[in-house]
């Protein structure tokens, strides 16, 4: 055989060779075999994470400023069915605590971590540049939504998110800290404190959206049930063996209290008694129900609170009233929530999902003495008085107003607590706590008195779905869990907390618990003054353990246990990043920050670009309140004409608007909703105009005047001073008015339907 012959044969031998035999390189991890061709390889395919076998399903219902006393389980007053039954399908927890305000409750809820430890020591909105203050939580500290999402679950978070810093509520993020940022797969809810139950600022994971645009029927609450239970049935349509995890955040009870006419006219005369005789009449009904022990006494009404009697007839009249939409809103938002519990059920899968039910807080004193019309007056200082509030009576709970009931009914909230939200005593951080898992709870319907924290929710859901808590999280080393497993009382209503130490401090009032005493001071007893006392004279010591509630001052009994006790703060607050105590936590100085940075990063003016500005915060948009401004815009008015907002700021809690109506070019300044001063122009032709409003800020006086292609067309003084803040979440934005209108000649969002070019802001400092 010649050479070239063998060298051929050779050549055909190895094409005909199997292949098989060598294998090309494959990532790491990739268990198959990677050969020349598919018929030579085998494959390996990666697997998704699925949650443990027949993990359940996690509900939770955060409630907004709810009192340890209003939920009928709980003796309060209010018809709440729905929370009635779950409670006797579960647990009801009457030593249950908090941080004494929403933002901080919030985070350590989701974190199973103190909220100094997850930078969220008091409300987002009053932040400060300390490690415990300055809002942005730590990766350290991922939630449990995170977690769980990580461990085959679908989460979902619905309604109030407030612990996301405000000068991060744009379209364009960062995301960071916004539901997506922590752990959630879908959002749909409001970026702030509160909002109208009636007109609300709404998103959708990363976009505004305005649901009650032209609904006459919509609710809030209505709609979050309807969102979750959507989400539900779409969930357990398309993947039936994953578990959700959903956070449902009711703007109830939080003000604005707001309701359908029908709830409100079914407590009518429900609330005559007045608030002293409803504390009565409440404790009688816990200590009937066995969350209170026989002889359990109310402590004094503070001070600073009337007695119902001493009220005249008109004041009586409208207190009445106030309680009334309270309940109202309360009473619906248990309907609503009965509306998702039946999705639950009829989607089988009720059985299996543990429901937590709870409070962020206590009852509420934020409305004063007498109330208010309008939550945005007391944040300025405003308190308005019984002839004010009764011009509002017949409205009282409808879009027209925000408004909040009186600190005495808040107190009767919190019976048999004393004072309320913002303090560390048992009105602000007792709290009702409700868990229910049909099918692994074997003592339905029983009261737990063990010491909790709203920090142990985390760790014990984690651990009855068992998961192990991660030692670190998307390559982040993860900080200790500061709650405990509160599972071991399920079964056993004798079992002991596993807490040994719990401190509290919000704004200044500080507290300690530990086995059984627990040691406080107030910084204020009127949370809706600024004026906060922060000295360490006014301590006092309680053994909560036989004085509930904290009437029997024992400090100058035994000061030796209460040295010990501050001591053991002054060691929690060094480990939880406490210090420093009530740090300038005001929002106004931190928006005056922000505003100042921005001022000098644009020289003092500001451009935005129709449409495209919208939902854009008071912290980072123009500082229309604070100082004189020019505000300039270039607008083409179409043959067919145009109509329809250019520029606002607010809504009905006040602010302004620059708009087009009938054709007349228009300018509306809100004065927190009690009087409305417009300018107008004539009617606009066809074409280019450039529209400029003038507000020049005297002290506490102000001067408007509109001009329309550089000759002015109206002026007027308006009311002063003027407001420090336009409202939680009513934001400023370009070619429409979303949320509630600024003006009543128009309905929101009465979006301009012209051509907007630009429009600049030029701020001018003294």
């Amino acid at each position: 055989m010649s050479k070239w012959l063998a060298l051929g044969l050779a050549v055909v031998l190895m094409a005909g060779a199997p292949v098989h035999a060598e294998q090309y390189p494959a990532p790491p991890g990739f268990k198959g075999k990677i050969g020349r061709t598919g018929k030579e390889s085998v494959p390996d395919w990666p697997t998704d994470v699925t949650a443990p076998k027949g993990a359940p399903n996690v509900l939770i219902w955060m409630v907004d400023d709810l009192g340890f006393g209003q939920l009928g389980t709980y003796g309060g007053l209010i018809d709440t069915p729905t929370l009635d039954k779950l409670a006797q399908r579960g647990l009801r927890y009457t030593n249950f605590n908090t941080t004494a305000i929403c933002t901080s409750s919030r985070a350590s809820l989701l974190t199973g971590r103190n909220h100094h430890m997850v930078a969220n020591g008091s409300h987002i909105k009053m932040p400060a540049g300390y490690p415990g203050y300055n809002g942005r939580l730590p990766r350290s500290a991922a939630t449990m939504a995170r977690v769980l999402q990580q461990n085959g679950y679908t989460t979902f978070a619905l309604g109030k998110w407030d612990h996301l810093p405000a000068e991060h509520v744009s379209t364009s993020g960062p995301f960071d800290y916004w539901p997506s940022g922590q752990g959630f797969d879908h959002y749909y809810g409001f970026l702030a404190a509160d909002d109208s139950n009636f007109e609300p600022s709404l998103w959708e994971d990363h976009m505004p959206v305005d649901p009650a645009a032209g609904r006459k029927d919509y609710h809030l609450s209505t709609d979050l049930a309807d969102k979750a239970i959507h989400w539900i049935a779409a969930e357990k349509s398309t993947t039936p063996d994953r578990p959700f995890f959903m956070y449902w955040a009711t703007g109830a009870v939080h003000s604005p209290h707001h309701a359908p006419p029908e709830y409100i006219a079914k407590y009518k005369g429900r609330f005559d008694m007045g608030w002293d005789k409803a504390r009565e009449m409440i404790l009688a009904r816990q200590i009937k129900l066995g969350i209170m022990p026989e002889g359990t006494q109310l402590p004094e009404r503070p001070a600073e609170l009337p007695a119902w009697d001493s009220l005249s007839p008109d004041a009586k009249r409208m207190a009445a009233r106030e309680m009334e939409v309270f309940a109202a809103q309360l009473d619906h938002a248990d309907h609503e929530f009965n509306r998702i519990l039946e999705t639950l059920e009829r989607t089988g899968q009720l059985d299996n999902t543990i429901v937590v039910v709870l409070s962020d807080n206590g009852a509420s004193a934020e409305g004063a003495p007498n109330g208010t019309d309008n939550e945005v007056k007391y944040m300025n200082g405003r308190f308005p008085s019984t002839p004010e509030l009764l011009k509002h009576y017949d409205d009282w709970g409808s879009a027209k107003y925000y408004v909040h009931y009186s600190a005495a009914w808040a107190l009767a909230g919190n019976t048999p607590m004393n004072y309320y939200k913002q303090t560390v005593y048992g009105g602000g951080v007792r709290d009702p706590l409700i868990i229910s898992w049909p099918a692994h709870l074997k003592e339905n319907g029983q009261i737990r008195t063990q010491f909790q924290h709203v920090t142990d929710i985390a760790p014990t859901l984690l651990s009855l779905i068992g998961i192990e808590p991660p030692e670190a999280v998307d390559g982040v080393k993860q900080q200790r869990f500061d709650g405990v497993d509160l599972s071991n009382t399920f079964d056993d209503p004798k079992a002991p907390s596993r807490k040994t130490v719990q401190y509290f401090e919000m704004r200044g009032s500080r507290g300690i618990w530990s086995n059984g005493w627990k040691a406080a001071t107030l910084s204020t007893t009127t949370p809706w003054l600024d004026g906060r006392d922060v000295s360490d004279d006014h301590w006092q010591l309680f053994h909560v353990d036989t004085d509930f509630n904290e009437r029997v001052d024992l400090s100058k009994e035994n000061p030796q246990k209460l040295a010990e006790m501050k001591k053991l703060f002054d060691q929690e607050a060094r480990r939880n990043n406490v210090y420093p105590i009530y740090p300038p936590l005001d929002r106004q100085n931190h928006t005056v920050g922000l505003h100042e940075a921005a001022l000098q990063a644009n020289k003092g003016q500001f451009i935005f670009y129709g449409p495209g500005g919208y939902r854009i915060p008071d912290e980072t948009a123009p500082p229309f309140a604070t100082y004189s401004h020019r505000i300039t815009a270039e607008i083409e008015i179409p043959k067919s004409g145009a109509e329809g907002v250019i520029a606002a700021f607010g809504g009905r809690t006040g602010g302004f608007s620059l708009y087009v109506i009938d054709g007349k070019p228009a300018y509306a300044y809100n004065f927190y909703g009690d009087q409305t001063i417009t300018l107008k122009g004539s009617r606009l032709k066809p074409g280019k105009h450039k529209l400029v409003l003038s507000y020049d800020k005297t002290g506490d006086t102000a001067k408007a005047q509109l001009s329309v292609d550089d000759a002015a067309v109206a002026n007027a003084d308006l009311p002063g001073p003027a407001s420090r803040t336009l409202g939680l979440n009513e934001n400023f934005a370009i070619g429409m008015d979303p949320g509630s209108p600024v003006s009543d000649e128009y309905q929101s969002s009465f979006a301009f339907n012209g051509t907007i070019e630009r429009v600049i802001v030029d701020v001018v400092r003294p």
